[in-house]
C-alpha cells in the first residue's frame, strides 16, 4: 500500500467540504451532550454515559477512517507498469490514457480533478478530496 505525499484537499470545494465534516458535526455532537442528552438521561447515570461512550466511539471511527481513506494513494503505480515492446503481447484490456499520456490497466478512470488515472475508480469525493478506488473503497465506505 503506498501513501499519498501530500493528503490534503487540493481544491477550495474539497476544502470546505473537509472542513464541514471536522467543524461542523464536532460543534454538532458537542450541542448535543450539552443541551439535548440531559433532556433525556440523567447526567451521570448508566444510560447517559452509554450514549456518550458510543457516540464519541463512532466520531472517532469515522475520522480516522476519514483520514485512512485520505492517505492512501488509489492512483496507477507507474512505476510497476512495465511497458511492453512491439514484438511482444499487448496486455488484455490495457489501454493508454490520452490525458496522462500512459499505460492504464483495466477498470482504471482518469480524474480530472486528481490529474492521474486511479484504479477501479468510483467517483471523486469532495469531503475527501481525494478519488475513491481499489485501495480506500473499504475505508470510504465504512466512513
Amino acid at each position: 500500500m503506498k501513501f499519498r505525499r501530500n493528503p490534503l484537499p487540493r481544491r477550495l470545494v474539497d476544502v470546505l467540504c473537509f472542513l464541514t465534516i471536522v467543524v461542523v458535526i464536532p460543534l454538532g455532537i458537542l450541542y448535543d451532550f450539552i443541551f439535548v442528552l440531559p433532556a433525556y438521561h440523567q447526567p451521570g447515570g448508566y444510560a447517559y454515559a452509554f450514549t456518550v461512550l458510543t457516540v464519541l466511539f463512532m466520531f472517532l471511527n469515522g475520522i480516522a477512517n476519514l483520514i485512512a481513506c485520505m492517505i492512501v494513494d488509489t492512483s496507477v503505480d507507474q512505476e510497476r507498469v512495465v511497458l511492453y515492446s512491439n514484438g511482444d503481447v499487448e496486455p488484455l484490456n490495457w489501454r493508454h490514457c490520452a490525458i496522462c499520456d500512459k499505460l492504464a490497466p483495466p477498470r482504471s478512470w482518469h480524474c480530472k480533478a486528481c490529474g492521474v488515472c486511479i484504479l477501479k475508480r468510483d467517483h471523486h469525493c469532495m469531503f475527501t478530496g481525494c478519488c475513491i478506488g481499489h485501495l480506500n473503497y473499504r475505508a470510504f465506505s465504512v466512513y
